[in-house]
């Protein structure tokens, strides 16, 4: 059985790419694993000869079901590699290595820029065309093998979940060897741009850790979702159970009152403050009499970015 790809001529280069790195990786796999790279290479060869313009490619189920669940791996080490490069070359005055000799065959082959002018190139512009192409696979494997559809998201889900952490480590590497003159960056998507209008908010879970995304006037910013004076209450109301004061960009914990500015994470207003106590007999009055903590400290937050429609948290 095989699948079905149409690639436009905007994404040719990263579909090569994504062929090339895959052909070459799986050369060192186990026996099924070369037998698909020997296929993904043939497909790479017709491919890469084929007139310009929009191509219709087909594979093995198998082949595009590889390309599948490591397109999102695939992507993320050309954006990790471009980060090093970046800070190598600030730092040592030198390229970064290849984490995967054949992924820097295919680095090299197809975003050369990433390699010799990383300051100029920039991954997020061909972000949309890795994440499309991710999308076009999946309606393939779904029309073309739709009984493998299942495992085949259950193994996309769990190679992204440890790409991500990956992602987190690299960062953090980078930080530690390249110490001068390095922004530490790790981008996660956290909601579609268009599902959180002005004076709404939203908690995701990115990591494991609970973040709250609020939108201010049309301006998104990312921060803590559970609130510093009793974390504990937050298992049972996060700060998103609570209210949004568009006018003050403040949040306000649905506990003890605090609030905090969305647009910082600082401290607006300390918990059981008098005007809470007053409109509040029991979580005020009487909680604040027994509760030692009185205080709370400022939220973490974290920068945001728009891109691909939707809005990206740097957890790092």
């Amino acid at each position: 059985m095989t699948c079905i790809l149409e690639v436009t001529p905007e994404e040719r280069t990263a579909f090569a790419y994504l062929l090339l790195a895959e052909s070459g990786r799986l050369r060192h796999g186990t026996k099924e694993h070369q037998e698909i790279g020997r296929g993904l290479r043939s497909v790479y060869d017709g491919f890469v000869s084929m007139p310009e313009g929009p191509v219709e490619v087909e594979t093995l189920n198998d082949e595009m079901y590889m390309l599948g669940v490591r397109n999102h791996v695939d992507a993320s080490e050309l954006e990790e590699f471009w980060l090093d490069n970046k800070a190598s070359l600030r730092h040592h005055h030198e390229p970064a290595p290849f984490e995967d000799p054949d992924i820097g065959v295919a680095i090299q082959s197809y975003f050369p820029d990433a390699v010799t002018a990383p300051d100029s190139w920039n991954f997020n512009d061909v972000r949309p065309i890795f994440s499309e192409l991710g999308f076009k696979i999946d309606r393939s494997i779904t029309e073309g093998a739709p009984r493998v559809r299942g495992i085949y998201n259950k193994e996309r889900a769990e190679i992204i979940r440890r790409t991500r952490a990956e992602q987190a480590n690299r960062a953090i590497a980078r930080g530690r060897n390249y110490p001068r003159g390095v922004t530490l960056e790790a981008w996660r998507r956290g909601v579609r741009e268009g599902n959180l209008g002005p004076g709404e908010m939203t908690e995701v879970k990115i990591d494991g850790v609970r973040i709250l995304i609020v939108n201010v006037d049309g301006n998104f910013h990312a921060l803590q979702g559970t609130c510093t004076h009793a974390p504990e209450l937050s298992r049972i109301s996060g700060l998103v159970d609570g209210s949004l004061d568009p006018s003050s960009g403040c949040v306000t914990c649905p506990w003890h009152g605090a609030q905090f500015d969305v647009r910082t994470g600082q401290v607006a207003r300390q918990p059981y403050a008098p005007e809470f106590k007053e409109r509040h007999a029991f979580k005020g009055r009487v909680m604040s009499a027994l509760d030692l903590r009185r205080t709370a400290d400022d939220l973490r937050s974290y920068e945001t970015k728009i891109d691909d429609g939707f809005v990206w948290v740097n957890v790092i």
